[in-house]
């Protein structure tokens, strides 16, 4: 179960999350109805991870498209499928192109230098059996406790007065929707491929409802941080980090890597997974890391900009779709509650 959970939260927590700005764009921006914002995502994200992980289960694949197949009809499945599996590799050139800035901003390398660096470390591990699941066991937890450290310390410091963004452009409960969406996009295919390691259906709820709670707490406790000290800006987090002190920096600029490297490798084995065949799994997925090179050389912002609103609406149409799906097929709706 430890494996799931780790992967499933080392998928969403990329180098949005670890920025803070996707927290201050969906939550921080609402002020304290933000709060409930969080809520509502939280329980989306253990509530169709126990649905993802049920399908693949009870459908008995290991990969989306077949899933999407099954459960969408052979045309709309397709079409998912590839939805899909471009957003994985835009994913994927997004976390290389967030690799290359780090190692830019942080030891003013040339930004392909920090790709390759990255694209390395990564085949290395993709390469080894199981080898997501032992480097999510490994990085996730140092993550997790590093972010904690950083917001909790932050809470000595002076807060400081921030004015609220005006006029969000979606209510507070669609920016949920859209940001617990787009979140399980990213988890999506690495969770088909996870489900044939569980050992019951039992399981696979116990875990997405345990990832999705302490990611919910994550958020609520760097959602406090950030109200306190002002979460607006390109990196919140960095920002309460330097007012700490070099130590905080050093700390968060590890966080970061983690973030990146853990969303790396979920996307590029979710989508290994989908497209192995003819070729051995961890060259297919060496072969994505180094196609999406070329993409990631665009630049992070202008990568996120252009497709993350893009691929929220398809998450959330996505997700509708299959829920529909399974009830028609009266398999799993409902797998959380039985």
């Amino acid at each position: 179960m430890g494996g799931v959970v780790f992967v499933f939260i080392g998928g969403v927590v990329g180098a949005g999350f670890a920025t803070g700005q996707e927290l201050w764009l969906f939550f921080g921006r609402y002020g304290s109805v933000g709060i409930l914002g969080i809520l509502l995502s939280g329980l989306m994200l253990g509530a169709f991870g126990a649905e993802i992980l049920g399908w693949a289960t009870k459908e008995r694949t290991a990969e989306h498209g077949s899933l999407f197949s099954r459960l969408l009809g052979k045309r709309m499945g397709l079409g998912a499928d590839l939805m899909l599996s471009c957003f994985l590799f835009v994913v994927v050139a997004v976390m290389e192109a967030a690799g290359g800035e780090v190692g830019k901003q942080f030891f003013r390398l040339p930004v392909n230098w920090g790709i390759f660096v990255l694209i390395l470390l990564a085949s290395l591990s993709l390469w080894q059996k199981n080898g997501i699941i032992r480097a999510s066991s490994l990085l996730v937890p140092l993550l997790i406790t590093l972010m904690l450290l950083i917001s909790l310390a932050s809470f000595t410091l002076p807060s400081q007065r921030v004015a609220l963004l005006p006029d969000p452009p979606l209510p507070w409960w669609l920016a949920a929707f859209f940001y617990a969406s787009y979140n399980l996009l990213l988890v999506f295919s690495a969770l088909c491929a996870l489900a044939p390691n569980l050992l019951s259906l039992r399981e696979g709820k116990l875990s997405s409802w345990l990832a999705s709670g302490i990611l919910t707490c994550l958020n609520l406790v760097l959602f406090a941080a950030l109200s306190r000290q002002g979460g607006a800006g390109q990196l919140p987090i960095l920002s309460l980090a330097r007012r700490l002190g070099p130590l905080f920096g050093w700390a968060y600029l590890l966080a970061l890597f983690f973030a990146i490297f853990t969303s790396l490798l979920a996307a590029t084995w979710g989508m290994g997974r989908r497209l192995s065949g003819k070729l051995p799994e961890p060259v297919v997925e060496v072969l994505i890391l180094i196609l999406a090179w070329p993409l990631s050389r665009f630049g992070f912002a202008k990568i996120v900009a252009s497709c993350y609103p893009l691929f929220g609406s398809f998450g959330f149409l996505l997700l509708l779709l299959l829920w529909s799906g399974s009830v028609k097929r009266n398999r799993v709706a409902l797998l959380w509650i039985k």
